[in-house]
């Protein structure tokens, strides 16, 4: 018993790691600033810290910024969530050809979309779509393929954290939002 200690120690420290993401490519390299902990105002109910996170270095010193001086950030539970206007905190549910987020109220959750890591966030609804791709067909195709599959925007692969939506638009062979050249 003595000798598993060590390693559950071990091992329950890099699971909890926590990260300052300070633009989209320290998220996409995961490469952010490792800190002790992190404060994000949801459980905060003052003024002080809605708009800030509280962040404990690895040194122990203590600091508040404004959640629009982030991209984001990844909590102790692995979960990376991009900071929007001080205001917004949307978890990053899946990055693809469509990034994919979540927004949490306080009794249920939106799903959201981006075409690219720093792209404006949109409601993840159909509309939303075929307006972002507007000069490419294929995204019509795409989700009546969905529909006709009766697959639904929010759905996701069982077993998976991937969404049907990438799927779709990796199987078709066209990303309607990609630029053609």
């Amino acid at each position: 018993m003595k000798i598993l200690l060590p390693l559950l120690v071990t091992v329950g420290t890099s699971l909890f790691a926590q990260k300052v993401y300070f633009t989209s490519k320290d998220f996409l390299s995961n490469n952010g600033q490792q800190v002790a902990r992190i404060g994000t105002g949801i459980r905060y109910f003052s003024m002080e810290l809605r708009n800030k996170i509280a962040i404990q270095d690895l040194n122990g010193n203590k600091s508040k910024i404004y959640k629009d001086s982030v991209w984001g950030y990844q909590n102790r539970f692995g979960k990376s969530f991009r900071s929007i206007d001080r205001t917004y905190s949307f978890q990053i549910r899946e990055k693809g050809s469509v990034y994919i987020y979540t927004l949490h109220h306080m009794y249920w959750d939106s799903r959201h979309f981006s075409v690219t890591a720093d792209g404006k966030v949109y409601r993840l609804l159909k509309k939303n779509l075929i307006k972002k791709a507007s000069d490419k067909p294929c995204m019509k195709a795409i989700l009546d393929k969905m529909k006709k599959d009766k697959i639904g925007l929010r759905k996701r692969i069982d077993g998976t954290n991937q969404y049907y939506l990438n799927k779709y638009i990796a199987e078709s062979g066209c990303n309607p939002f990609v630029e053609s050249r």
